[in-house]
Order: C-alpha cells, then sequence, then structure tokens
C-alpha cells in the first residue's frame, strides 16, 4: 500500500491519495530449531517427549520429526575391576522432571525475563520527570500532525487495521489429508554388534509426543525436527537434541537357572548364566558362601572380566564339609535378588588318625609274620 501525505495550504486543504491495499507473501524457508526439549521416563518402556515450536516458523509448520537413537554405555565400564579395593561402583539413574523443572519450563519467555523480583519503586522525582517528558511529546506530535501533515479520520484508519488483521496467516497447520502421526523402524547396529532400533516418529498440531516399544534402562538420544512443507526434508528445520534414559524393570538382573559346581579337591568352580536383559550391563558379581555350622558368611567378589574367563568363579575352601553358595549380580540400576542356596560337599583328603591302624596293621602284620617264619626256618636248620 502506497499513502501520500502532504504539507496543508493556508488557503485550502489538500487531499493525499492512497492506493488499494495489496498483500504478497514471501517464500517460505528452513525453519529455525525447536526450543526447550525436555524429556522424562514413566515407566522401563516409555519417554514423554515436550518441546516447544521454533522462534522463527519461517513458514507455516506442518509436522514435527522425532528420531529417537539407542545409545550404548559408556566404553570405560567395561574396563575397570569394579571388585578391587577403593573402586566406587558406577551407576545411573532413569530421566524424570519433578514438579519444580516442570513448572519453570512451563513459563513464557515473558515471566522468565521478569523473573519473580517486582520492579523497585520510583521516587517522585523521577515519576515527575517522566510526566513532563510524555506531556512534551504529546504536545510535539500534535503540533507536526496539525501543522504539516493531514491525517485520515479515525474510522477509516480503524477498518484498514481490520483488514490487515484478518489476513494475517497462522503459522501452525494441520494437513486435512495427513494422520495425526506415526513412526518407522529401522535396525541399526551398535558397536557391540547389538541390533538396536531407530525410531522416528512423525508428530502433527502438537509439541509433544510419547516414545514407546523402548528398552528398559537404556540411554537413548532424540532428535527433534521442525518442517514448513510436507514432504520436502529440506523445509526442515536443525535438529534440537535431548538424552534421556528408560525406568528399570524389576526382577531384570536376577540369575535365572541353577547354579552347577565342580569339586577338585580344595577348590570349587562355581557356574551360573548371566541374566539375559539387565539394566544397562553388568557390573560385578557377589557370591556369599559358608560351611554348614558357621555362622559367618564367606563374601568372593567377581568382576565381568573374571566371569566372561571361566562362566563363573573358583572357590578355595580350607576346610572339608557340606556348604551352602548364593549368588547376586549388580547392575548399572543396582543390585538384583540373590539366589536360593545351593549346596555342595568338600571331601577331606587328610588322614583321619583313627584310621590309621587301619592302614598300617596290615603291613605290620605281614612283617611280624616274615620275621617268625624267617626265625622258625634258622632254628629248623639247627636242628
Amino acid at each position: 500500500m502506497v499513502k501520500t501525505q502532504l504539507s496543508a495550504s493556508d488557503e485550502h486543504q489538500v487531499l493525499g491519495a492512497k492506493s488499494k491495499i495489496t498483500y504478497v507473501r514471501t517464500d517460505a524457508t528452513k525453519p529455525s530449531v525447536p526450543l526447550d526439549p525436555i524429556s522424562s521416563s514413566n515407566s522401563s518402556s516409555q519417554i514423554l517427549l515436550k518441546w516447544k515450536p521454533p522462534t522463527d516458523p519461517n513458514g507455516n509448520i506442518t509436522h514435527y520429526l522425532v528420531y529417537c537413537q539407542q545409545q550404548p554405555e559408556a566404553s570405560e565400564l567395561y574396563k575397570f575391576d569394579y571388585c578391587q579395593k577403593g573402586m566406587k561402583l558406577p551407576s545411573r539413574v532413569p530421566t524424570q522432571v519433578d514438579s519444580d523443572e516442570e513448572a519453570k519450563w512451563n513459563q513464557t519467555e515473558d515471566e522468565g525475563q521478569g523473573g519473580r523480583c517486582c520492579a523497585c519503586p520510583k521516587t517522585e522525582k523521577q515519576l515527575k520527570k517522566e510526566a513532563e517528558d510524555s506531556e512534551y511529546r504529546k504536545t510535539f506530535e500534535n503540533y507536526i500532525h496539525n501543522e504539516v501533515f493531514l491525517l485520515k479520520s479515525t474510522r477509516q484508519r480503524r477498518s484498514a487495521m481490520g483488514v490487515a488483521n484478518e489476513t494475517q496467516p497462522s503459522f501452525v497447520t494441520k494437513p486435512p489429508t495427513l494422520p495425526e502421526g506415526y513412526a518407522t523402524r529401522g535396525p541399526v547396529d551398535d558397536e557391540d554388534g547389538v541390533e538396536s532400533t531407530k525410531i522416528q516418529l512423525t508428530v502433527f498440531s502438537k509439541e509433544s509426543t510419547v516414545i514407546s516399544g523402548l528398552r528398559h534402562f537404556t540411554s537413548y538420544q532424540i532428535d527433534v525436527l521442525a518442517c514448513n512443507h510436507p514432504t520436502n526434508p529440506s523445509r526442515c528445520s536443525m535438529a534440537a537434541f535431548v538424552s534421556a534414559r528408560t525406568m528399570p524393570e524389576d526382577k531384570a538382573d536376577d540369575i535365572v537357572g541353577p547354579i552347577s559346581y565342580d569339586v577338585s579337591e580344595y577348590s570349587v568352580h562355581i557356574k551360573w548364566l548371566e541374566p539375559k536383559a539387565p539394566n544397562g550391563m553388568i557390573i560385578l558379581y557377589e557370591v556369599n558362601y559358608k560351611r554348614l555350622g558357621d555362622t559367618e558368611e564367606l563374601h568372593h567378589c567377581v568382576s565381568r572380566k573374571m566371569y566372561q574367563q571361566s562362566e563363573g568363579c573358583r572357590l578355595r575352601v580350607v576346610h572339608p564339609g557340606n556348604y551352602t553358595v548364593r549368588i547376586r549380580a549388580t547392575s548399572l540400576a543396582g543390585n538384583g535378588s540373590w539366589t536360593d542356596p545351593t549346596h555342595f560337599y568338600v571331601q577331606d583328603l587328610r588322614v583321619d588318625p583313627s584310621n590309621l591302624f587301619i592302614i598300617i596293621g596290615p603291613v605290620i602284620f605281614m612283617v611280624l609274620l616274615i620275621l617268625v617264619a624267617a626265625g622258625g626256618f634258622v632254628m629248623f636248620r639247627k636242628k
């Protein structure tokens, strides 16, 4: 729209001109990144994800793309022997958002900038100066408008403003032919050769979603992209990413299956099966054993590396007798449950003094018999 403003004549009033309003929309381009992604886990297989729309949509946001990729555990966790004295056990916690953090996230930008602090009260001198400045500006503006410019009527200006406001586009649209949301999955091999799943979600008309079908107590990296074209990937923003870990699953760290043993002299080889799907990874095993009748239970720690070498552990027992053994696994989420006690027997390889005569008696008897026979033979020859 083009509008002319002419200076007023002393003799008669001169009206300016205004063209018709023409509306032009520039081409859309890639939007800015979505803001403030936040995640939390409410179960062992789900992650709740929320974010805010981009500051510059640069068009009409049609949908959001959400990518969720499983992350391997840190390689350092596999290197250390956590059975060594002084080593602190590593631990991880699921991603959860408390009420204070969520309330802070829900605040608007104005509330965030203003905070909860009130402005200091102004003095009478400051209030008087502001009033004088305001009065001066009003007087000066009135003089300029009355002496230099010719204004349109208030009614016409309001009408023009109303037309313009009615044609403002909405930055968030929902294509009527598209579904509410869908997910696609594709296999991806991680560093350990274990097949993981990369999940892609398409979200329409909202800034939140629930990612389901995840592995328990596992870390995921989540990327959120804003798009303003239904099919053109070049019209999607850069990714805003956030990490999250699902909650642990009960009994996932329990050792299932029988405990076998092989007794050899005063050494016992204990074997058991690892948990099939532990919470994160197994850090170590605790083996508690004691002889029947003893009050003190002996403790033996088995590192991950030691277990892989022998599929269990070797116990050195000093005293023969009946023993019980029970085992517990420790993962990144904490301790599992103790197994039921397993019994084994260690024989006494030392000779019992009460049975010494049984072993030596026949030998002494044979020696005496030989001596008697030899003496009888000598006496018979002398005769």
